[in-house]
């Protein structure tokens, strides 16, 4: 990323940057959530438990 952007454009980029961080990170979270869920049904599940 160029250092010479205006104020304005690095604004209106690491704005969109963020939003799209948030929104991946959520799915990550999401998803990771997920994993665990289903590491603990196993765990449960499992004759050794």
């Amino acid at each position: 990323m160029a250092l010479a952007l205006s104020f304005k454009q690095v604004r209106n980029v690491r704005k969109k940057d963020v939003d799209d961080m948030l929104l991946a990170t959520k799915d990550v979270m999401r998803a990771s959530d997920r994993v665990r869920h289903q590491l603990r049904e196993q765990v449960q599940n499992s004759p050794d438990a």
